[in-house]
């Protein structure tokens, strides 16, 4: 938690915006059992990609993640979210067709 102190600097302002971000997955399925660490690589690289940091993540008994996300004033909650379950399920679902257990359930 030591992110929680820093503050960020902008042109005009400083902010220190932090979220903790939970979601479920669908039916609460074991989906991500096996596939923990490439769920994580997607969801930094949408972090950097779109300009916000994790600061920590933690997916709990590969059916739910917990994220604490900071985020400059600029980037909406509404957008972040859509951003990292959007991308992360369609990259989350070529790894599913794989597996024929939840092949015909996504």
């Amino acid at each position: 938690m030591k992110y929680i102190n820093r503050l960020t600097y902008g042109r005009t302002s400083v902010y220190n915006l932090n979220y903790h971000l939970i979601w479920g997955i669908k039916y609460r399925n074991k989906v991500l059992k096996g596939h923990v660490e490439t769920v994580k690589r997607t969801l930094y690289e949408i972090a950097s990609k779109y300009g916000f940091t994790i600061a920590h993540m933690e997916i709990g008994k590969d059916d739910h993640i917990h994220l604490l996300v900071s985020a400059p004033p600029e980037l909406s909650v509404t957008n972040i979210m859509r951003w990292l379950k959007g991308i992360s399920a369609e990259k989350s679902r070529s790894v599913c067709k794989k597996r024929p257990a939840t092949a015909g359930k996504y």
